[in-house]
């Protein structure tokens, strides 16, 4: 029976006690405090070679099973399980996010892997929603299109799955809401557009260091030898495979070098994000980073807000996000935005991304709002109408990503460490 397991996941080498039986072995990212910091062996440097260097450490600790997150992992577990030493020591493995795929018989391994298609799928929907709801910014003129690219580090399974899954969201999105929508929208100037894909000649980086993923980069956001496919022409996508679209024979035979820029790109790469990321900057392009396999919540520096568009006649008129209010918190929000008389102006009404409810110990009832430039608001219903004098407030700001609470009865916005909120 297995008493104990630890997870050997590269990011610190913990103290892993004698009397553990599974250990995990990984690269781990966050820089978060692990509390599990005992449970794992990581690896002296990236390579199959200090994985399994790490699987023997973890067995003279005593561990019976190995357990390895990360497709990254299938070789050397693969090359571990037929090892004489492992098989004196009856030594388990359990890959994580990957198939095993060496033939039945003498191999202690299991392998699990993920719905990872069901993601990119909801995703690929999500970016649909996206790109249309910010139209004026990524298709400002009546013809202009909206597209996306994409590349992953590797042909790996769950990268392959999740990168067809996508596809498979935008064809759903093109081919089954977009009618819908703009049928609903009647006699509205502004209809939904698909979204096309656009591809570079490679759709793997041939690795996941941040450096490899550069050159697709370089050439994705500087338009150099990108091509548009037509939407329609996007065949179906099924199992693992990518569609023939994607493969560089299909490239070869189609319009090279169409010189265009994708509105989105998908980066399956993990910390290749930030090589999009610092290519997008470098060539000032209009364009969104859809990153995968890593936290881009915990960077600031990497979600920055887009402008709003302006409301005209021939775009989408756009009001913050609000949601997890009740009906009655949403009649209360209602009023506090139009309270004798007073109106939060449709200019403060554009600065704000996201509007939600919020409670803190002195009161269950409060607002928060993101504002599009990264600041946070926290304000009772009565204190919205303070929302009018932000832009004065701005003048004497000195620092981004600011947290205040507006205070009706002294008619002032305080400045408050964001860490104190909930």
């Amino acid at each position: 029976m297995i008493k104990k397991m630890v997870w050997a996941i590269p990011v610190s080498i913990g103290a892993v006690a004698l009397a553990a039986t599974a250990i995990g072995v990984g690269y781990t990212q966050s820089q978060k405090a692990n509390p599990y910091a005992d449970f794992y062996r990581r690896p002296s440097q990236p390579g199959d070679t200090s994985l399994i260097d790490a699987y023997t450490s973890a067995v003279q600790l005593g561990a019976k099973v190995i357990v390895g997150p990360g497709f990254t992992q299938a070789n050397p577990i693969k090359a571990s399980a037929s090892q004489q030493y492992f098989k004196n020591h009856n030594t388990g493995f359990l890959l994580l996010d990957e198939t095993f795929g060496a033939a039945p018989g003498g191999y202690q391994v299991a392998s699990v892997t993920y719905r990872v298609s069901e993601a990119g799928f909801l995703a690929g929907i999500a970016l649909g929603e996206y790109l249309n709801y910010y139209q004026s910014i990524f298709a400002p003129g009546t013809d202009d299109r909206l597209t996306y690219a994409a590349w992953g580090g590797g042909p790996y399974a769950t990268i392959l799955t999740f990168m067809a899954g996508f596809q498979q969201g935008i064809n759903y999105f093109n081919n089954f809401l977009i009618p819908t929508i703009n049928n609903n929208k009647g006699n509205s100037t502004t209809k939904y557009k698909p979204i096309q894909q656009i591809t570079d000649k490679e759709s793997f980086a041939g690795g996941f260091a941040p450096q490899q993923g550069t050159p697709l980069a370089q050439r994705l956001f500087s338009g150099t030898g990108t091509q548009t496919w037509p939407v329609y022409e996007q065949g179906p996508v099924t199992g693992t495979s990518l569609p023939e679209w994607q493969n560089k024979s299909a490239f070869e035979d189609g319009p090279v070098g169409t010189g265009e820029v994708p509105d989105a790109v998908l980066v399956v790469a993990g910390p290749q994000v930030t090589a999009a990321i610092d290519q997008l900057n470098l060539n000032n392009a209009k364009s969104v980073i859809v990153g995968v396999d890593v936290a881009q919540e915990e960077d600031q520096a990497l979600n920055q807000p887009l402008q709003k568009p302006h409301v005209g006649k021939d775009v989408i008129a756009n009001y913050p996000v609000i949601d997890g209010f009740s009906k009655k918190e949403r009649q209360n929000l209602a009023k506090a935005f139009s309270y004798k008389g007073s109106e939060v102006t449709q200019e403060i009404i554009a600065m704000i991304a996201e509007i939600s409810p919020h409670k803190e110990s002195y009161d269950d009832h409060m607002v928060k709002f993101v504002m599009q430039d990264g600041n946070k608001i926290y304000s009772s219903y009565e204190s919205v109408q303070l929302l009018n004098a932000y832009k004065k407030t701005l003048k004497n700001l000195k620092k981004d990503h600011v947290c205040f609470v507006m205070d009706a009865n002294t008619e002032t916005y305080i400045t408050e460490n964001c860490k104190s909120f909930k």
